[in-house]
């Protein structure tokens, strides 16, 4: 069956068998609020081609999984959902490996549960980017970052190929992942990688690179949300910390890496850099633990629990 025009992706009509070129990965915890704009953005996608949707949800408790069950019911073609019965990352475990387990699409689209996108052909136009640009490793677009239903920031498109691990920590701030569609393949990231870094993002794009360019399309095509509830929001005191130790330990991996070799000098630079902010980190974390003892003590006792005591 082949399509002359893209159509919404639930008025297709594939044959049995049929495998996804696409695959939406999308992660989820607790977005109740925002989950059914999430979901309708995916579902209202135009394309020549079939997609799957794979909700990942780590155990949302406030009526997020019934919503995401109520879509999977009706489109029951269209989903491939992972709905944990124990929250993940509470346990310390990555929500970035089903992410290398479970798709079959040729492509990976990325997006978060209270994140969406704002235009139907979305997925096609990049899709159709990468097929024509076999260099390319992945795409992203132009996003509005929305607070309170308000935009406060619009991404600027990257007018070069992002080809070195420099140019991609110099353009960070304009690649939302709810804009990223990248080429699937086998241990895109070394199981290793997966466990040590919190920025999971910025991880994947990294190893991106070492199998061709990200590519910046002009299009606005998402909202990324801030909210008290988002990802950036919920980590407690020494947040700051976790971030930047995770991220020297994964840098330092990449000074390993013969794939990044003509990036060393600039990862060496960075790191010194790095270890600054972290040591100016820990001296905050310093004048919070003799302001704020019982917060902090709290803190440190569920991660010892978390770590200690997780369940098998």
């Amino acid at each position: 069956m082949k399509l002359n025009n893209p159509i919404c992706i639930t008025e297709q009509n594939w044959p049995e068998g049929t495998i996804s070129k696409v695959s939406v990965f999308n992660w989820v915890y607790n977005h109740k609020d925002f989950i059914r704009e999430s979901i309708e953005s995916i579902l209202i996608q135009k394309t020549t081609f079939p997609v799957e949707i794979i909700i990942h949800d780590d155990a949302s408790n406030d009526g997020t999984k019934e919503i995401i069950l109520e879509y999977q019911k009706i489109y029951p073609q269209l989903f491939n959902n992972i709905l944990h019965k124990e929250n993940q990352w509470s346990q310390g475990k990555s929500v970035m490996t089903p992410l290398f387990e479970n798709p079959v699409g040729k492509y990976i689209a990325l997006t978060h549960g209270d994140d969406y996108w704002t235009d139907p052909l979305k997925l096609q136009k990049q899709v159709d980017f990468l097929e024509s640009n076999e260099e390319a490793a992945g795409t992203f677009h132009v996003c509005h970052t929305i607070r309170n239903g308000e935009v406060v920031k619009t991404s600027q498109a990257v007018e070069e190929p992002i080809d070195t691990v420099e140019k991609l920590f110099r353009n960070w701030r304009e690649i939302h992942t709810l804009s990223l569609v990248f080429r699937n393949a086998d241990e895109i990231i070394p199981a290793y990688a997966i466990s040590k870094v919190r920025a999971g993002d910025l991880l994947l794009c990294t190893y991106l690179l070492s199998r061709g360019s990200l590519h910046s399309l002009r299009d606005n095509m998402g909202n990324y949300r801030k909210h008290a509830g988002g990802v950036s929001k919920t980590y407690e005191l020494g947040k700051e910390l976790l971030f930047k130790s995770s991220n020297m330990l994964f840098l330092q991996e990449l000074l390993t890496d013969k794939r990044y070799e003509n990036d060393w000098p600039f990862i060496k630079s960075y790191l010194e850099e790095l270890i600054g902010e972290f040591e100016r980190e820990l001296v905050r974390a310093n004048h919070l633990l003799k302001s704020r003892p019982n917060s902090l003590k709290g803190f440190v006792k569920r991660k010892i629990k978390n770590t200690l005591f997780k369940k098998k």
